[in-house]
């Protein structure tokens, strides 16, 4: 993906907005695969100054978006653990850890976990990752959040793989969440669920 239109420097075009990068970042990134810009030196064999501003807007957006976890510290409860092994407990989707993930019992195929705060956060992003090494396996997945009495839905969405970013329309606050798995041909192996903020 070019940062202008195209592949050279033009001076009558203009980069990419931090906006737009932002957006693609939740395309690409955000549905499991790369994001590699295409920057283009200017006649001077330098980055322009609009494409150094776009891209540092950009970079920090990301970088103040996701500093957090907002669930980081619940605690988190899971109707299966695989083997009722520790190695795969639940804990492990909140632990910012690529390598260490919340496992299930071979025939447990569509498990819940609940994670819940001591105090209300408020939210727009869900971000969920896979153990990727054991492959892609869920098809769909909901998550919820305590209203009261009852679990309300605030996405459903289909595959996760190494990495699934979802942007909810409005900002959702509450206390404790669900993460359902709704759909997987076997068992599952999740390394994150995280719920965050837009910086902006």
């Amino acid at each position: 993906m070019p940062l202008r239109k195209g592949w050279f420097y033009h001076p009558d075009q203009k980069p990419k907005t931090p906006e737009k990068l932002f957006d693609l970042y939740f395309k690409s990134v955000g549905r499991g695969a790369g994001l590699d810009l295409g920057l283009a030196p200017d006649t001077r064999g330098q980055l322009h100054a609009d494409d150094v501003a776009a891209l540092k807007s950009f970079g920090d957006h990301v970088s103040k978006t996701f500093a957090t976890n907002l669930i980081a510290r619940a605690s988190s409860k899971a109707v299966n653990v695989k083997g009722y092994n520790s190695i795969y407990s639940a804990k492990n989707i909140l632990d910012s850890k690529p390598d260490t993930y919340w496992a299930t019992d071979d025939d447990f195929k569509t498990p819940e976990v609940i994670v819940e705060l001591s105090q209300p956060v408020t939210f727009d992003i869900i971000s969920l990752q896979e153990y990727i090494k054991l492959g892609q396996r869920i098809e769909e997945f909901a998550v919820d959040v305590w209203e009261g009495s009852d679990w309300k839905e605030v996405h459903k969405g289909t595959s996760v793989g190494a990495k699934r970013l979802v942007k909810l329309a409005v900002p959702v606050t509450g206390q404790k969440f669900r993460l359902r798995i709704t759909k997987s041909p076997v068992s599952i192996a999740i390394s994150e669920f995280g719920l965050y903020k837009d910086s902006e």
